[in-house]
């Protein structure tokens, strides 16, 4: 892929994560936002142009697979650090 053209299908994406962060701002100003979803999504774009030379798009069923394993990965630190804490307790 023409370098040129990779750099504005990079910006295009930028953009486009930019524009999706700032009216999830504007429809929660007070709470914050998670901007997981949009830079998940930019990253695939980028990732789907340079592999297969087309945008790829994310669906329902993969947010709610990404979903589950970020929960996973949060709580994962906790799994752990209770096996640490038996492992050192019996040794």
């Amino acid at each position: 892929m023409n370098k040129s053209i990779l750099e504005t299908k990079i910006q295009e994406d930028a953009e486009s994560l930019v524009g999706e962060i700032k009216e999830q701002m504007k429809k929660s100003p007070k709470e914050g936002i998670d901007p997981k979803m949009p830079i998940l999504r930019a990253v695939n774009n980028v990732i789907s142009c340079l592999i297969f030379g087309t945008k790829r798009t994310i669906d329902k069923e993969f947010e709610e697979k990404f979903a589950k394993f970020d929960t996973i990965v949060k709580n994962g630190h906790k799994a752990a650090n209770f096996f640490v804490m038996i492992c050192f307790r019996f040794a």
